[in-house]
């Protein structure tokens, strides 16, 4: 008996095929898996899902005149059956919100992606130029979705090439600060008191003030 594979993943159809020599005019055959029959294996061909390890045999029974060593028991085939390995991929970043013109690191984690698996990266469903690693720089706008493509070259790999999680970006517009002051006069008498009053722009919830004379920094002068 030959089989069409000798190795393949689990749940593949093995056709086996038998030879007969000197098996008569209607030569009869049971097929047999691991030395028990197989239930209307009865054919010249057989094709059978196998599990790891399966032993398959054939017994020919010849209807030949004078045949001899009837019933025969066939050579012996053991498949190779490799487990199926699920593709997956999943990505992580550096941060999820960010100021406008900052790098954002992209990092994918991938499972049983073989010895070499290839990385597609993708921003809006779109394929990036040249971002085929692991790893992916990118300068984000603001509501872009990034994406991982996996295609694996393990053997026996299912649901490939795998999509990642989705990572979508917020992206802050860049805030110019500034501060302008005002005194309440502009001229006095010396030993005259002024009150100063600064102005922030784009300051914050909690904008630290420093005063300053002459260029130099007022001690305690940290109000608005």
């Amino acid at each position: 008996i030959t089989a069409s594979a000798s190795e393949v993943c689990a749940g593949t159809t093995v056709n086996y095929t038998a030879t007969p020599i000197n098996g008569g005019t209607t030569p009869a055959y049971q097929w047999k898996v691991n030395a028990m029959n197989v239930s209307n294996a009865n054919n010249a061909t057989f094709a059978y899902v196998p599990q790891d390890g399966d032993v398959v045999t054939c017994e020919l029974t010849s209807n030949a005149t004078c045949a001899t060593g009837s019933p025969a028991i066939s050579n012996s085939v053991t498949i190779t059956v490799n487990p199926l390995l699920p593709v997956s991929v999943s990505i992580t970043a550096s941060a999820s919100e960010v100021c406008a013109g900052t790098t954002v690191s992209f990092t994918a984690n991938q499972i049983n992606g073989g010895t070499t698996p290839a990385y597609q990266w993708k921003v809006n469903a779109n394929n990036v130029s040249n971002a085929n690693n692991a790893t992916f720089a990118y300068v984000p706008q603001d509501g872009d979705v990034v994406t991982c493509e996996l295609t694996s070259n393990a053997i026996c790999a299912t649901g490939s090439p795998a999509i990642s999680n989705s990572v979508t970006m917020t992206v802050n517009p860049l805030l110019p600060v500034g501060v302008s002051i005002t005194a309440s006069a502009s001229e006095v008498c010396l030993g005259t008191t002024v009150n100063y009053t600064a102005t922030p722009i784009n300051g914050g919830t909690t904008p630290a003030y420093q005063w300053k004379v002459n260029a130099m920094n007022v001690s305690n002068a940290n109000n608005a």
